[in-house]
């Protein structure tokens, strides 16, 4: 049982004042021995202390991982991160919601960004990362009407997640700011040479390739391969195996991560039938983005 602090601020002031002067009084006259009354208090356990309670937070007092909870051990719930998804004008209904989808089998706090959000630089401090899925990028600048807000994001400690049109339109975000990191239109390399909607094979670099088997195939929907003028300063993760060109690239800018994906991992097609599947199968690669994600995401 817990007395209600609130309950207290009804009392009148000039009644409390008295009756502290009173009590102030007989107690320095010796009238008045509490001790009975806090030995009764603490046998009915108003303010009980477990000895041996006390003895196993000590024990535990090192093991961030563990909450004590009477003399059961509770293990404490992993941070979960919040990823905002891009929707807004230039989004991909599809896309978004394959993201959105994932981001469920992935176990994250997902939200929905709209470009008032970030005109008004509600970004940080709200989003561990912003996500902008396939769409299409020209009205992403169009609709966006201050995207520097999302340069100053990343910029201060927060993760860019592009996929297809979201690396285009990042990569022309960095173009503006004189950043040394852009992607290439891929209209040029790739789609005369693979058709939009179909599959294409994607092949690790090296150790980066976060485990990712040798020609896996991915969805191609006209996304952008990378090039950048200094090699160091980008992580490739994956290449396009008809061009040997990077299709997925991490890089850090300022005190936070962008990640600049070309093609779709997130989405699967089944070709039979000329649809899309949204939920991790016909060729979407879950498992492999997820491992991506805990890389990035820490």
């Amino acid at each position: 049982m817990r007395r209600n602090p609130a309950r207290l601020l009804f009392k009148p002031p000039l009644l409390i004042a008295i009756a502290g002067t009173i009590l102030s009084l007989l107690l320095l006259a010796g009238r008045i021995d509490f001790g009975p009354w806090i030995e009764s208090t603490l046998a009915r356990g108003y303010a009980h202390v477990d000895p041996g309670l006390a003895a196993i937070e000590e024990e535990n007092k090192d093991d961030p991982a563990r909450v004590l909870a009477g003399d059961e051990e509770v293990k404490a719930e992993e941070k979960t991160v919040t990823i905002g998804v891009y929707k807004g004008p230039g989004s991909w209904d599809t896309g978004v919601e394959a993201v959105d989808h994932f981001l469920d089998y992935y176990g994250a706090q997902r939200a929905a960004v709209g470009a008032v959000d970030i005109d008004r630089n509600r970004l940080s401090g709200v989003y561990d990362a912003i996500w902008f899925p396939g769409g299409w990028a020209d009205q992403y600048r169009n609709g966006i009407a201050v995207d520097s807000n999302i340069i100053d994001y990343v910029s201060g400690g927060g993760i860019f997640i592009g996929s297809c049109a979201g690396a285009y339109y990042f990569s022309e975000l960095l173009q503006q700011q004189g950043q040394n990191v852009f992607a290439v239109e891929a209209f040029e390399s790739l789609v005369e040479l693979v058709d939009w909607g179909t599959m294409t094979s994607l092949e690790p670099a090296g150790d980066n390739g976060l485990g990712l088997a040798p020609s896996t195939e991915m969805l191609y929907a006209g996304g952008p391969s990378f090039q950048f003028p200094d090699p160091g300063t980008v992580t490739v993760i994956a290449c396009y195996s008809v061009t040997g060109e990077p299709a997925i690239v991490y890089f850090s800018l300022g005190e936070g991560k962008v990640l600049l994906i070309g093609p779709h991992p997130e989405l699967g097609f089944r070709e039979a039938e000329g649809a899309w599947n949204l939920a991790g199968g016909d060729g979407a690669q879950w498992e492999w983005l997820e491992a991506l994600l805990h890389h990035i995401l820490g």
